[in-house]
């Protein structure tokens, strides 16, 4: 009979910890070096227009030409946190890029630990994922909700419960 030991029953556990440090490391890096030193493009300057002018209290219209309100009302808090520059406009997507990179890892109990961390990492090194999280615009928001979407969704189907509609229908609400 082998009792085991403390190592051994923490082991899970620490495996989780050391990739969640891991990726969120690696996707913090990847995400906020440099990230105000990038001259801006033509679509993260009319973003971040509109967010200015949430930031400064003018008021929200929906327009035909760009996405919906998440993104602007996030920009707007970085920058009446930080104030109005290229650095706190990209700030927020880089924010929800790290989120992004570690998603995986809290559905390791349906794809398994390993497959959790590969795709935790795959997410964090990725160059399109990087691209979008260090880009003043709606794509990452997307991207963040919409895989958070499909993963409350698989919950959903393993064991149904009311609950995972109506966070379903937030992230959904959040993705637009």
């Amino acid at each position: 009979f082998h009792k085991t030991t403390r190592f051994e029953r923490m082991r899970p556990w620490l495996i989780q910890f050391g990739a969640l440090t891991a990726v969120a490391g690696i996707a913090a890096v990847t995400r906020f070096r440099d990230l105000g030193l990038r001259t801006f493009q033509g679509d993260e300057t009319v973003y971040s227009l509109i967010a200015a002018q949430v930031s400064r209290g003018d008021g929200w219209e929906q327009s035909t030409v760009v996405h919906g309100p998440a993104q602007f009302f996030a920009s707007a808090a970085a920058f009446r946190m930080l104030g109005t520059t290229d650095l706190s406009a990209r700030i927020m997507p880089a924010i929800f890029g790290v989120l992004l990179a570690m998603l995986p890892l809290l559905f390791a109990r349906h794809i398994g630990q390993l497959g959790a961390i590969v795709a935790a990492l795959l997410l964090a090194v990725s160059p399109v994922m990087m691209y979008y999280s260090r880009f003043a615009g709606p794509d990452i928001y997307l991207a963040f909700f919409t895989l958070a979407t499909a993963m409350l969704l698989w919950r959903y189907l393993a064991a149904p419960d009311r609950s995972y509609l109506y966070l379903m229908a937030v992230t959904l609400a959040f993705a637009a």
